[in-house]
């Protein structure tokens, strides 16, 4: 079977798709809509065969992706797929929607779906959208819930997170990249999603700013880049902090396990979010977690166990964990063997990509057959 997987750029969460259709014997074929950079340099898998760019600008509203619609329907033509996996809802999918082609397996990536809640126009769009496809890929209940109450039938989806390899992310102490830091007998805090507004790192940096008056051996190991970035690099030098955090910028794959290793807390901040991937890395690195309190962090921290939870934007609660989880040095271990055991159990993307080939199967079977 010949499927062609759409998605905006090129990015490490497409590389593990990619691979695992590859792997599960299909001829693979990649359509980027977008002609930017997507953050992983990595080659795309053996056998995968990539197609031109649709051209789509990254930023552009939904109503604009008509313009394209003839230059997605000619790459269809040329590579004539059995079957279209596309996503996110409101780029991908939307597109392949808009195109008519069936059967088409629509994935969403955790935040377009949990951020059309709230958008009128956006959740219309997803509605037309899941209406238009054959089956559904979901990494979470909280966008379950969403896909249902959009009219998706749970018999056409399949939830299960985007998991994490459990032998590059593992427990472990980095001495190596603490010691060129000069962090040896720091705490050190980890944030690795980027820095844009639905990730609120500004509330990550006002409660490590509060957190570091009281504690002057914290550090702050700060991956990504973002259009915050500026904005948060400007806070921590005005408060005189800039030696206690490190900007490591775009970090490769291969070298994100060595960043969770020289950690002792992880942390993020972010207003939506379905099954991190990231958080699942830190898990399955076995480090404790401090997260916003929204429905898919808590699908994965449970207060007290594996971490915390802190309320959405509140600077000062964040402050208080992290001060907490650095004076805790008894019941911190527990915390990352918990939770190691959680990734172990729940976390193996070498288990959950075989779900695939359910939704391709799914989407076969219900081919053409629109939703009312």
């Amino acid at each position: 079977m010949r499927v062609l997987y759409v998605s905006d750029r090129y990015c490490v969460h497409d590389h593990r798709f990619l691979s695992a259709i590859r792997e599960a014997g299909f001829e693979t074929h990649f359509l980027p809509l977008s002609t930017s950079a997507g953050g992983d340099s990595r080659p795309l898998p053996e056998g995968v065969v990539e197609h031109k760019a649709v051209g789509l600008p990254a930023q552009v509203g939904a109503l604009a992706l008509y313009r394209y619609l003839p230059i997605f329907q000619r790459r269809l033509g040329e590579v004539r797929p059995d079957l279209v996996h596309a996503g996110p809802v409101h780029r991908g999918a939307l597109m392949a929607a808009l195109s008519g082609f069936h059967p088409l397996v629509t994935m969403s990536w955790g935040w377009d779906l949990l951020k059309a809640g709230k958008a009128p126009i956006q959740r219309w769009l997803a509605r037309f959208t899941l209406r238009r496809s054959d089956a559904f890929i979901g990494d979470c209940q909280a966008v379950r819930s969403v896909a249902m109450d959009l009219g998706m039938p749970e018999g056409r989806m399949a939830i299960f997170p985007w998991g994490v390899d459990l032998e590059r992310f593992r427990p472990g102490r980095e001495p190596e990249l603490l010691a060129r830091m000069g962090w040896d007998d720091a705490f050190v805090v980890i944030t690795t999603r980027a820095f844009e507004p639905m990730y609120d790192p500004e509330t990550v940096t006002e409660g490590f700013i509060l957190a570091s008056a009281q504690a002057p051996d914290l550090r702050w190991l700060a991956l990504g880049e973002g259009s915050l970035k500026p904005r948060v690099t400007e806070r921590v030098e005005a408060a005189g902090l800039r030696g206690r955090v490190h900007f490591a910028g775009s970090v490769e794959y291969e070298a994100l396990p060595s960043y969770f290793r020289a950690a002792d807390l992880y942390v993020s901040a972010s207003l939506v979010d379905g099954s991190s991937v990231s958080l699942m890395e830190a898990l399955a690195s076995g480090l404790p977690a401090a997260v916003s309190d929204i429905p898919g962090n808590r699908e994965w921290v449970s207060q007290g166990e594996n971490g915390w939870l802190f309320p959405v934007r509140d600077a000062a609660s964040l402050g208080t964990l992290i001060l907490d989880a650095r004076g805790d040095a008894e019941t911190r271990p527990g915390m990352g063997v918990t939770a190691r055991r959680i990734a172990e159990a729940r976390a193996d993307w070498s288990v959950h990509k075989a779900k695939l080939r359910e939704a391709y199967a799914v989407a076969m079977k219900h081919v053409g057959r629109r939703l009312t």
